[in-house]
């Protein structure tokens, strides 16, 4: 599969302002919500202390992507990251903005 060109995007943690492209996205991955919905959704992420979500945004200042990630503490090694979600608008996908959330994830 031939790669689209990447668009220029900025990749930040998520805020509360986020919520009506983070429930957009969500409505692509089969996960319908309303706005109030995702809106207390959201609040309760960002309130996380084991986690962190993060998302891909145009110049235009539009959310194209989101990660979600959390992290516990094990016996076996200091702690374990695991992606709870992650979603790149359909216009976008294959441009590179998921891996680019991968990495923003992993650090």
């Amino acid at each position: 599969m031939k790669r689209k060109s990447a668009p220029a995007v900025r990749i930040r943690r998520a805020r509360a302002g986020d919520t009506s492209g983070i429930a957009a996205l969500c409505g692509q991955l089969g996960y319908p919500a309303s706005e109030a919905e995702m809106t207390a959704h959201l609040k309760q992420v960002l309130r996380q202390k084991n986690g962190a979500c993060f998302v891909a945004e145009t110049p235009g200042r539009d959310v194209i992507g989101w990660v979600h990630v959390s992290f516990r503490p094990l016996l076996e090694m200091d702690r374990r990251a695991e992606i709870d979600g992650i979603v790149v608008d359909e216009n976008a996908r294959s441009t590179g903005v998921g891996a680019r959330l991968l990495e923003e994830a992993e650090k």
